[in-house]
């Protein structure tokens, strides 16, 4: 059962240091997805969200088959608009239209699929497989823990017993100490009974604690651009305003997308009373999670693989293809909740990065990532939400100094509050354009 001892307020922002991710070009102008203070927070400059995105990604067909005969060549343009416009074309690429129809939005990686190679809690279970029983367990005894990762001040409470270990089952918890070496504890073995009541309770879970996990998140981060723009977003999601059903179910699921992703790049510890027997110092001063008591291995690939391949899997097929037909349909009203779910996804795209980052160093990996192939894929991933972004911009830069009121307004249907949201990113952005560079 998911327990809420307390309500929380709201949350701030974090914006992304890039210092962890590798270095790529920077977005073409206006492609950062900025946002605004709560309104009654000052302004401040402070780092942006999304850093340098832009990796090598190749939004290019196949060649046509050489049987195929030559197409008839145009002739050059007379009128001299015409062919500026074809030369800065070939200078910058394909139309973002025509890379749309190259690209899919569904192909977007938001997150980590399965354990780093190497380091798997268990061979149990094949990666995107349901969870079997654990089958042999070493005792009758039920006890009862509470689990939680540290972001709110709730728990879930999950029923457990020891099992007996096979080959393949980690048993212990390692990392690597300050000084470089090597360090481990032996963790009592014990699983959850019952996987199939997983999913409903962190289902519950996310949406009781997600205001305290981004603000716990992006507690250091009040006075950068990320804090409004959660914070007008979690409102939108949860008001009653002149938001469609469509575009509140879109919100709302990239929100919970967002906090159930950070639930599978922190360490989950127990809380309470029951400890399975390990003492509170049972990871000494030289581990990152000094002073907590870690979850039993195999019991934390049971709850990755819920959160990873039941709840993520499902609120990231919703996000997507709302925001596929959201975009494709491009309708003036549906602008802003476009542009916060992308900057939220990007943002997301930076956290996990961060976390890769983190992780290769935890475990004293002679690599800068732990998976550097999905480095890549997220970078590629925020290259697409980018496109498609731009593509309902229709041609307007609304965060450039270039940017008239005007055109914001033609471009979205925006209400006051909206608007000053809008204007507040449009000034951080031009503030901050030497960082953005």
């Amino acid at each position: 059962m998911a327990m809420a001892p307390e309500q929380r307020e709201a949350p701030p922002s974090v914006p992304f240091t890039t210092a962890a991710a590798p270095h790529y070009t920077s977005p073409a102008p206006n492609t950062v997805m900025e946002t605004h203070h709560h309104l009654n927070e000052p302004t401040a400059h402070g780092e942006m969200p999304v850093g340098p995105y832009m990796g090598d990604a190749n939004f290019d067909t196949p060649a046509q088959s050489l049987s195929r005969p030559p197409a008839a060549r145009r002739g050059p343009f007379k009128d001299q608009n015409d062919r500026q416009k074809t030369a800065q074309t070939r200078k910058d690429g394909s139309c973002i239209r025509c890379r749309m129809q190259r690209i899919r939005i569904s192909d977007v990686v938001l997150s980590k699929t399965s354990q780093v190679k190497g380091h798997e809690w268990t061979l149990r279970w094949k990666d995107n497989t349901v969870l079997d029983d654990v089958g042999h367990w070493a005792s009758s005894e039920i006890r009862i823990v509470r689990i939680t990762e540290g972001y709110t001040n709730e728990y879930v409470e999950l029923r457990v017993r020891k099992f007996i270990p096979q080959d393949g089952d980690s048993l212990d918890r390692s990392w690597v100490t300050p000084d470089g070496k090597s360090r481990s504890v032996r963790i009592p073995p014990y699983a959850v009974i019952e996987p199939e009541a997983i999913a409903p309770q962190y289902s519950t879970y996310i949406k009781k604690g997600l205001v305290a996990c981004c603000t716990n998140v992006l507690s250091d981060q009040k006075h950068t651009l990320l804090w409004p723009t959660y914070w007008i977003a979690i409102n939108m999601s949860r008001s009653q305003n002149n938001l469609s059903e469509k575009e509140n179910f879109l919100l709302s699921n990239t929100l919970d997308l967002w906090m159930t992703v950070r639930l599978t790049t922190r360490s989950f510890e127990i809380v309470g009373q029951e400890t399975l027997d390990m003492p509170t110092d049972i990871l000494d001063e030289t581990s990152p999670s000094y002073g907590k008591i870690p979850i039993p291995p195999v019991m934390g690939a049971q709850l990755d693989s819920v959160l990873i391949h039941q709840i993520q899997h499902s609120l990231k097929r919703n996000v997507l293809e709302g925001l596929h037909r959201m975009v494709t349909d491009n309708k003036t009203r549906t602008w802003l909740t476009t542009y916060l779910v992308t900057f939220i996804l990007l943002h997301n795209a930076a956290l996990v990065i961060k976390h890769d980052a983190s992780y290769a160093r935890k475990h004293g990996m002679k690599r800068r990532f732990a998976r550097e192939d999905k480095v890549q894929q997220y970078y590629t991933g925020a290259i697409t939400l980018l496109a498609y972004f731009h593509y309902c911009n229709k041609g307007v830069f609304p965060f450039t100094e270039s940017a008239r009121e005007q055109d914001i307004r033609n471009l979205a249907n925006l209400d006051g509050e909206s608007m000053q949201f809008v204007q507040f990113t449009r000034k951080y952005a031009i503030a901050n354009t030497s960082f953005l560079k």
